[in-house]
């Protein structure tokens, strides 16, 4: 039996859903599939050079889902993440939540408390709020990372995507750009509406229910009931402190 879409919370790991069903289907996500593109694509890491990566399931699946489990687009896609993590160090030597405090302080980074009709889980993010004088550029890309990344170790999510709001209200046209180009660098999974650039909303809403979005996205719920996600990120340093011995050998 389906859920409700009431039901269709962010954090849901799984739910029993007709659309969850048609995207595992596109994903070419088959019975006994998953399994025999996950040993191909451990068996190809395991004779990998200059490379040392986590072989950790859920973080496998990350890239396989996005690859429709073709284990040699995987492959790609991982190599290319940690490249341009050993790229970038500025942002990823310091990879933790506790790096980030700064950047929290902010509060421009939240959730929508349900997810998508695509089933996505849906951030919003208020560029207008960052303040340079506080925070480095560095460390507030280097949060909207970790939220990304924590949010990806749903199974949900690494099937259905992330939705991003992106309200630019008072951010320069230079930073934004900037900030952009890095959401195809670093994963596969987005999809992207840009505030007041869609002023009329009909994108957002052909893709959010209204009645989840705030009022002034044209919604009905009110922007205290967006998600802070500070904590949950902060939860996660752990996990991301143990993500920081995998990647490029130097």
């Amino acid at each position: 039996m389906s859920v409700i879409p009431d039901s269709l919370e962010f954090k849901d790991i799984e739910f029993d859903d007709d659309r969850l069903n048609g995207i595992k289907i596109c994903q070419k996500e088959f019975p006994g599939r998953k399994t025999q593109s996950l040993n191909e694509f451990k068996s190809m890491l395991t004779g990998s050079d200059g490379l040392v990566p986590c072989l950790d399931d859920n973080f496998l699946l990350r890239f396989l889902r996005g690859a429709k489990h073709r284990p040699r687009t995987a492959l790609k896609r991982l190599e290319r993440y940690y490249y341009h993590r050993s790229l970038h160090p500025e942002i990823f030597q310091n990879y933790l939540p506790s790096n980030t405090l700064s950047a929290q302080e902010l509060h421009h980074i939240k959730a929508l408390p349900y997810r998508a009709k695509n089933l996505s889980p849906v951030l919003v993010i208020k560029l207008g709020l960052t303040d340079f004088q506080r925070v480095t550029f560095e460390e507030l890309l280097r949060l909207d990372l970790l939220v990304f990344e924590t949010l990806l170790q749903n199974p949900v999510t690494q099937l259905s995507g992330i939705t991003i709001i992106i309200d630019f209200d008072g951010f320069s046209q230079a930073e934004l750009v900037k900030l952009v180009t890095w959401l195809p660098t670093c994963y596969h999974v987005f999809h992207v509406v840009f505030y007041p650039a869609n002023s009329d909303l009909e994108e957002l809403h052909n893709q959010v229910d209204p009645d989840y979005l705030p009022e002034e996205y044209g919604g009905k719920s009110p922007s205290s009931s967006l998600v802070d996600l500070n904590p949950i990120v902060n939860e996660q340093e752990r996990y991301f402190r143990e993500q920081l011995q995998y990647g490029v050998i130097k």
